[in-house]
């Protein structure tokens, strides 16, 4: 459980980083040092828009695995900005990611 960490959508992190315990401390703890990342109940969090506002993750990352489903293609646009003297840089590309243990993600629904 130490490499564990949540995820939530930006929707939910706006709510919980107001929620403060019993004592008046805050639940999301802010870094103690400057690019460090805070932690939510012991666990460091990533805010993402890949999870439902309805829910609340707890994951380990070491037991996520992460394929390439489309390899990255870059095309550069510099026809479509030529009238502004801009260039436009589009890179597409697509992964898929699978627990390979079940147990290592825990779903919290939350309202």
């Amino acid at each position: 459980m130490d490499a564990a960490r949540w995820a939530m959508s930006p929707k939910t992190f706006s709510r919980i980083r107001k929620l403060t315990d019993n004592y008046g401390q805050r639940v999301l703890a802010p870094s103690l040092s400057e690019g460090a990342p805070g932690t939510l109940l012991g666990h460091g969090y990533v805010v993402t828009n890949n999870v439902p506002d309805t829910a609340l993750m707890l994951f380990d990352p070491t037991q996520i695995a992460v394929g390439m489903d489309q390899r990255a293609s870059v095309t550069i646009l510099d026809q479509t900005y030529a009238n502004y003297d801009e260039v436009a840089i589009r890179v597409i590309a697509r992964y898929d990611t699978k627990p390979m243990n079940a147990k290592a993600v825990i779903k919290f629904n939350i309202t």
